[in-house]
């Protein structure tokens, strides 16, 4: 795109400022934010709208899913901490953008970045399941012939989707560490498909129980990547996209009363 003084702004020679920039980061994310709509997601731009258009956009290439890709990923980088999770924004704008296909009679459900699999692929990293990562097989599948050889719409685009599917799944159990009690009975597993800490017994590998979920609070995993214990008998979890290591303190034996153990909130001592 060449420059038109009409519509771009002209650059300006200003140093380096990295508070400076992060403040601007900051506050377009949260321009952004406020700006959010359940229903609609965000307007669309005005110098976006062709011929009067004023309907939302959702795909992956210029619409709400890239918003909601870039809020997450500036989370995820530490440039920026956002209000809420969208997580549970993204399934809806599969239903959305199947509506603006089918306004202009396109059926290219499998494109990466006009349909279904741009949607899919930030609904898995937002929230890992394994019925998603096979809708996105058999998405990825169907366009492996498509005759269109670009990014956009053709299969170089879903094959870079099969990429990052890969690298998410293709070794979902990413830490194994075992108990440390003489007998070594409990094998801890990181389950990164599911985002959680599996626990089994060594000797019939049947799973005891899990804990922990999906999310950014203490307790949760965000891409759990790797676990430990201490000579103690504490867990230690690192993760490959929330940036942070967690520890569990090790507080004994007791019964299981049930497999799901949850998310082990952090609790503090009244002074």
């Amino acid at each position: 795109m060449l420059h038109d003084p009409a519509r771009h702004e002209p650059l300006l020679s200003i140093a380096w400022d990295e508070g400076q920039a992060r403040a601007t980061i900051e506050h377009i994310v949260h321009d952004t934010e406020a700006r959010f709509s359940a229903g609609t997601y965000w307007p669309i731009h005005p110098r976006d709208a062709d011929d009067g258009q004023t309907q939302p956009l959702y795909p992956l290439y210029f619409g709400a899913c890239g918003v909601l890709w870039a809020l997450h990923y500036l989370q995820a980088i530490g440039a920026s901490d956002l209000r809420r999770s969208y997580a549970d924004c993204v399934e809806s704008l599969l239903l959305l953008n199947r509506e603006w296909l089918a306004s202009f009679d396109s059926t290219e459900f499998a494109s990466y970045m006009m349909g279904d699999t741009g949607i899919l692929l930030l609904s898995f990293w937002l929230n890992p399941a394994h019925h998603t990562a096979q809708r996105l097989e058999k998405l990825i599948a169907t366009n492996v012939d498509n005759p269109t050889r670009e990014l956009m719409w053709g299969s170089p685009g879903t094959l870079l989707a099969a990429l990052f599917l890969h690298q998410e799944v293709a070794n979902p159990a990413f830490g194994v560490a075992l108990s440390t009690d003489p007998a070594q009975r409990f094998l801890y597993i990181a389950d990164g498909s599911n985002e959680r800490i599996a626990i089994l017994d060594r000797t019939s590998l049947e799973e005891i129980g899990h804990i922990g979920g999906p999310g950014r609070k203490a307790g949760e995993f965000f891409h759990l990547h790797s676990l430990g214990v201490d000579p103690n008998g504490n867990l230690v979890t690192g993760e490959s996209q929330g940036y942070r290591v967690q520890k569990f303190v090790y507080k004994g034996l007791g019964p299981v009363t049930k497999e799901d153990q949850g998310v082990l909130w952090p609790t503090t001592k009244k002074k």
